[in-house]
Formats: C-alpha cells, structure tokens, sequence
C-alpha cells in the first residue's frame, strides 16, 4: 500500500498495489540521503552472508559422516554439531540484514504491505536463528526424541514465516517497480523457492536438502546485492 491511503483502495481494482506505472520514492531529505550508505552496507552484509551459506553446504556433504543418520546431529559429532549451528544462526542474522536494507530502500516508496510483508519475513529469519540455537541443544539428542522432532518442526514454521513474507513483499515490489531488472523480481522468487523447492527437497533426501538451501541461501546473496545495487547505481535520487 502507499501512504495513507486505505486498505480497501489498496486491494480495488484501481489501487497501488495493483498499478504497473513505474513507482516513485517519496522526498528524501539531507538526512535520509545519508542513510543510502547504510543500507548499502546491509545489502552487502546480506550478499556476503547468503554467499557463506552456500558455501557452507560444500562441508556438510563432503565430509564423512562421523555418526549414523539416527542422530539428530548426522552428519557431524555432537561437538562438531553445536559449532556449526553457532556458525548457521549468526549466518542467519546477515539475512536480517538484507531484510532491514530492503525495508529501509523500499520505505521510501511509502508502500505498506511490503513493510508488512518484511516484517513477517524479518519475524521468520528471527525464528530460524532460534531454531539453529535450539538444534544445538538437540546435538546429544536421536533424530527421533521428542525434542528432535519439536526443533525439527519449528524450522517449518520459520521457513513459512519467511516465504509467505518475501512473497507479500515481492509481489508489490514487482508490480510496482521498486527495483529494476533481475533486481525487480528476486524477492519474490526468494519466497517462492521455499515452496516450490526447499519445502520438498528438505522432506527428501539429505544431499536434496542439502542442495535445496545452498541454492536458498545464493539467492539470498542476490537479494542483499540488490539492494546494495540500487543504493550504488542511485536507483533513488534525492529531489531538490
């Protein structure tokens, strides 16, 4: 949505989320002009973090498995476990990162429902990063313990959290134009890659799933570059 204008006229038929025109941010001030730094790193962090997540998936299949698939930890030791969750859940923060540039970049266009949309996927990454700390403790624990099982099911919530969030977000942004080229359509592929690829390949084989979040986690890295990019190409221009 944009401005004050009301939900209804938001979702009618004439309304902004629905307009193809080219969006265009609302005035920035000396003050906001500063901020483009800002969210240029974000979008950077963001681009770094999602390339060491896919990066990290390399290990994760190469290395021989050190106890049986029954273990919560598989592949690693429970003390190799707990060292790689600690790497996932702090991994997991520079995509809050990218979620905060993208907020920031996007509020200029005064566009609601992709705050909206980013809020929840911003409450989803939180999650995800729970679930990582959560897993460590569950490195002593067999794959199928009730508290296994609990960690286990909660990654589901926090990857629907954040896909059901970058697709709201994304929808608005393409239709609207906040972005340009790829740029305009990442975030929402973004979403739906965790419906139409991670969702399925995590339910399947380790080495599918594996693969599934290593793609995830590149397309993270596109989005944090994204935003970066607007800020370097000066997708927004300060007014005056």
């Amino acid at each position: 949505m944009s401005g004050s204008t009301a939900v209804a006229d938001a979702f009618g038929p004439y309304g902004p989320l629905m307009s193809t025109r080219l969006s265009k941010p609302v005035r920035r001030s000396a003050g906001e002009s500063r901020s483009s730094g800002r969210i240029r790193t974000l979008g950077l962090i963001c681009a770094i973090g999602g390339l060491l997540g896919a990066a990290s998936v390399v290990p994760m299949l190469a290395v021989p498995p050190m106890v049986g698939p029954d273990r919560f930890s598989y592949p690693f030791s429970a003390g190799w476990h707990i060292v790689a969750e600690v790497f996932f859940a702090l991994q997991h923060l520079t995509l809050l990162a990218g979620v905060v540039g993208l907020a920031a970049y996007c509020g200029r266009y005064g566009s609601r429902l992709v705050l909206a949309g980013l809020l929840v996927t911003g409450l989803g990454v939180l999650t995800l990063v729970g679930c990582e700390v959560l897993a460590a403790t569950a490195a002593y624990e067999p794959s199928d313990s009730p508290w296994a099982m609990t960690v286990g099911s909660l990654y589901g919530v926090a990857m629907l959290l954040i896909g059901v969030g970058l697709v709201i977000a994304g929808l608005v942004i393409a239709r609207r134009r906040m972005l340009t080229g790829w740029a305009r359509w990442i975030t929402l592929a973004t979403g739906g890659y965790v419906f139409v690829i991670l969702f399925p390949a995590v339910f399947g084989p380790n080495v599918a799933g594996r693969l599934a979040i290593g793609g995830w986690m590149l397309a993270w890295a596109a989005v944090g570059w994204a935003v970066a990019r607007a800020e370097l190409d000066g997708r927004v221009e300060q007014d005056g």
